[in-house]
């Protein structure tokens, strides 16, 4: 007979709740960016209606520490909307690399410029971002790679266009098998 002591039925009923509360704030996140989106209130020069992230509960907490001069959540926003939708070129003042989906190419100086602050806060940011897993940065001479780890998939003029860098949380795939199966739908 298999019973579950004690200590493990609390296992089994945290490492539950930690996933629901985890799915929740995901989906809020979701919906939040597809309404905020919908909303015209988000000029995107990619016309994306929609995108899917994949957050853990710290990084959705960063993000929303409001006792900060800097706006996080619009800074990974912006980095998220210049992501390349497809395999392409990047060419600056002698500088070329060809950019995967959920790629781009930006430099510390024009970041800093697009989030409204100074270089310093701006390559602090990066730093974090890349520490708590959202992006994963590879420095240039003149300008930096940024991948996109925390985006699933975007939805553009009705087509699903998946992230092939998108980082799943460990707290999905605890104890259970991962999902090969992707659905090219979101949520209504």
């Amino acid at each position: 007979m298999n019973t579950l002591s004690d200590m493990d039925a609390v296992n089994q009923v945290n490492t539950v709740n930690s996933m629901n509360a985890v799915n929740a704030l995901n989906t809020m996140v979701q919906v939040n960016t597809m309404n905020t989106m919908n909303s015209g209130s988000l000029q995107s020069h990619t016309g994306m209606s929609a995108y899917e992230l994949q957050l853990t509960s710290g990084q959705l907490q960063y993000l929303s520490d409001a006792n900060q001069s800097i706006n996080r959540t619009d800074c990974l926003r912006t980095l998220i909307d210049r992501a390349s939708l497809q395999v392409d070129t990047y060419s600056k003042k002698g500088f070329e690399t060809v950019l995967d989906i959920g790629q781009l190419a930006i430099s510390e100086v024009e970041l800093a410029d697009v989030w409204h602050c100074n270089r310093k806060s701006a390559s602090k940011l990066i730093d974090r971002f890349n520490e708590l897993g959202f992006i994963s940065s590879k420095q240039g001479n003149r300008t930096s790679v940024h991948t996109i780890l925390c985006l699933s998939r975007w939805l553009v003029g009705g087509k699903v266009i998946d992230n092939p860098h998108a980082v799943i949380p460990q707290e999905f795939l605890r104890g259970r098998e991962p999902c090969t199966d992707k659905t090219d739908t979101f949520p209504t």
